[in-house]
């Protein structure tokens, strides 16, 4: 997804006029992440909760960074992290 926004940025950059480099990259991130964004933060393997299980932290970062250009875009994340907190907590005073 972050190459592909770059890679639309340079193609607005070479081809549209500067007045439209905003507009194509507000509507790929529109396309890119927010149409696909509870797919994204909820798979299995590579969304947040995995991430989070798997202590990729460069992962993370990118999909923070990523969300964070979307409206209400860190919300998701922001509650899956506190729902790993919380589950781990749980889990350690249950032991």
């Amino acid at each position: 997804v972050e190459q592909r926004l770059a890679d639309e940025v340079q193609r607005a950059k070479n081809y549209c006029h500067p007045s439209t480099e905003e507009k194509v990259l507000q509507v790929c991130e529109h396309q890119l992440l927010q149409v696909h964004q509870q797919e994204l933060i909820f798979k299995e393997n590579s969304g947040v909760d995995a991430l989070l299980r798997d202590h990729k932290a460069d992962e993370l970062s990118r999909m923070y960074r990523l969300f964070s250009r979307v409206n209400q875009g860190l919300n998701p994340i922001a509650d899956r992290v506190k729902h790993h907190i919380t589950e781990a907590g749980m889990a350690l005073y249950m032991q």
